[in-house]
């Protein structure tokens, strides 16, 4: 596509900055599935979340070389230090970081748009660019509407017999994260007036929410609903929290 693609570390980093810079925005996920974390360990302590020790684990390893900057927020000590050693060890050309209000007060979010200003101004100094409301306003409309789209999708679960299990909206959220939001906004499309229209629909013994941070295996779905279990409803930074309105 020849477009700088940025990494980023937090759900609270605004993608449509990025995309209105021109660049392509890609979730750092670390692995989708069960890995050795003998190189992330060695960096970040072994209490720290396998979420972030696995993303050091790809950084380090050098499966995110093709990044050209990578963007974190200081939600957590596990987080700030994987923002930390990626800086130095991985050594991606841009690095930012956003400090994330904890509270819902007018002091919060006049520290929230300060960040995402400095965060604006790095980004247009390093690519020689500038970012127009008019960019911004079209990458606004983009991701929301990208958010409705998941948010119809999480609706059909809702029925009593949903179309889609658990694992596989694992599957479409994981899209989500790595794919340009034109191109997977129209797949969510099809994807809504195809299993709509499909008649079909899973049960399970009990219908279940998953609630924690960062959860990117549709494996780990998977075995649940193997077991007779069924997925209708979550609570993670990869899914309500990544498209919902607060």
């Amino acid at each position: 596509m020849g477009k700088a693609v940025f990494g980023w570390l937090c759900t609270y980093v605004p993608e449509e900055i990025i995309h209105a810079a021109g660049a392509l925005p890609i979730r750092v996920v670390g692995s989708t599935s069960e890995t050795d974390l003998d190189d992330g360990t060695a960096y970040l302590y072994v209490n720290n979340c396998s979420f972030s020790r696995s993303c050091l684990q790809l950084g380090l390893r050098r499966e995110y070389e093709f990044l050209d900057g990578v963007v974190g927020g200081s939600t957590c000590d596990g987080a700030r230090r994987l923002f930390d050693l990626w800086r130095v060890y991985v050594g991606t050309p841009f690095h930012h970081v956003l400090t994330v209000p904890r509270k819902y007060t007018r002091r919060a979010h006049e520290l929230y748009c300060a960040q995402v200003e400095d965060f604006k101004k790095h980004l247009e100094q390093f690519l020689g660019v500038q970012i127009t409301d008019q960019a911004l306003r079209q990458s606004i409309d983009l991701y929301n509407e990208c958010r409705r789209l998941l948010r119809s999708l999480y609706e059909l679960r809702e029925r009593d017999a949903p179309p889609i299990t658990g694992a596989e909206t694992m599957e479409v959220l994981n899209a989500s994260f790595r794919m340009p939001k034109e191109l997977f906004n129209a797949y969510l499309r099809e994807l809504l007036e195809e299993v709509s229209a499909s008649g079909t629909g899973h049960t399970g013994t009990a219908r279940l929410m998953i609630t924690g941070s960062v959860l990117t295996s549709p494996e780990f779905i998977r075995s649940i609903e193997q077991l007779g279990g069924l997925v209708v409803a979550d609570e993670l930074c990869t899914s309500t929290r990544y498209w919902s309105d607060p």
